[in-house]
């Protein structure tokens, strides 16, 4: 889908902020930019809708050189949503939605119609917010419409560039967990800048490193975790490593191995709440979170029951999905997993 080939970006000053930098970005996935402070993830962002041009190198979108379009064009195809929104203070939101859509020429009804649909998208009733000016709104409300901005003429690919930095953490991850379920209903492929190494191991399927302009090592989560290319790499990871592991680790890879076809049920015993019944746990939920629902339950022996076609086949408590958790672990970084 998206292709960068030796590209590279040094500005009037002489700075190179990019070094012949060389990956790509599959259909359909979010591929996360990060790395440190002025490693040149937001330029190489800009790089791919030629907000900047690189000084060398080629990029291509669906095989076509991006040089090759001129930049207004090119930029109609691409939604784009940055740590300050850039909302027009003295536009409704219907009209700030409507923005690329009313450029395309669209007719009014289906504006309306697309800018009802986004808005329902995005969580927020068009009854009450359509007409509002974005100052009304509080920051996580201004986000969603600046991502349904970014999705208005329904372009294939979504650019971000920090678009959570500003809000405070409990606005941030709410919206992060929302905007994540939304990208697996959209199809959309998005790369998205961030310095949040938690918000990158959530969103994305895989990432590109970066350090002083150079790129350290592409890949899913997991494998920049587990199978690290260099020392730089497992060392940007070292102060949050147990955190990541479990958020790289899903559920399902701790649950004891089953070729059955029969029905699967994964609950809690006893259920967290009346909402937390049957088939109440994903099966890919992040270890990470499933012992953060534990902690925070107010029953002191709560267990996840695995069942096939009414069989117990697991039982686990707390200390037994750690245990788990360590024993694959030890299989990841011998190989056994390729993620």
């Amino acid at each position: 889908m998206i292709r960068l080939r030796n590209i590279s970006k040094i500005f009037d000053d002489q700075t190179k902020a990019v070094n012949d930098i060389s990956f790509h970005v599959k259909k359909g996935e979010t591929f996360g930019l990060i790395g440190t402070s002025g490693c040149g993830k937001t330029t190489t962002l800009k790089m791919i809708n030629r907000l900047v041009e690189p000084t060398s190198g080629l990029i291509k979108i669906d095989g076509k050189d991006v040089t090759s379009q001129k930049p207004e064009v090119l930029r109609r195809r691409i939604g784009y949503v940055i740590q300050d929104i850039g909302l027009f203070p003295h536009y409704t939101i219907k009209e700030n939605i409507a923005t690329v859509p009313s450029l395309l020429d669209w007719d009014i009804e289906r504006i309306q119609a697309r800018v009802k649909e986004l808005l329902e998208l995005v969580g927020l009733s068009p009854n009450t917010y359509a007409d509002r000016l974005p100052q009304t709104l509080s920051g996580g409300q201004q986000q969603r419409v600046g991502l349904a901005r970014a999705l208005a003429a329904d372009p294939p690919i979504i650019l971000m560039d920090e678009p959570f930095g500003a809000l405070d953490p409990i606005t941030k991850r709410e919206i992060r967990g929302e905007v994540r379920k939304l990208f697996e209903q959209i199809n959309k492929t998005i790369v998205l800048v961030t310095h949040d190494i938690f918000e990158a191991f959530e969103m994305c399927d895989r990432l590109c490193l970066l350090d002083d302009g150079i790129l350290q090592q592409v890949g899913t989560p997991r494998e920049l975790l587990f199978n690290p290319a260099n020392n730089f790499v497992d060392s940007f990871f070292a102060s949050n490593r147990f955190q990541l592991e479990l958020l790289s680790i899903r559920l399902s890879d701790v649950l004891t191995e089953n070729n059955s076809l029969g029905e699967r049920e994964l609950y809690w015993s006893p259920p967290l709440s009346e909402e937390h019944t049957y088939h109440q746990i994903e099966e890919d939920k992040p270890l990470y979170n499933v012992l953060e629902e534990m902690e925070q339950s107010r029953e002191s022996n709560i267990k996840i029951i695995h069942r096939i076609d009414g069989k117990v086949i697991d039982s686990l408590g707390f200390s037994d999905i750690l245990n788990r958790f360590q024993t694959y672990k030890k299989q990841l970084k011998t190989g056994g997993d390729h993620g």
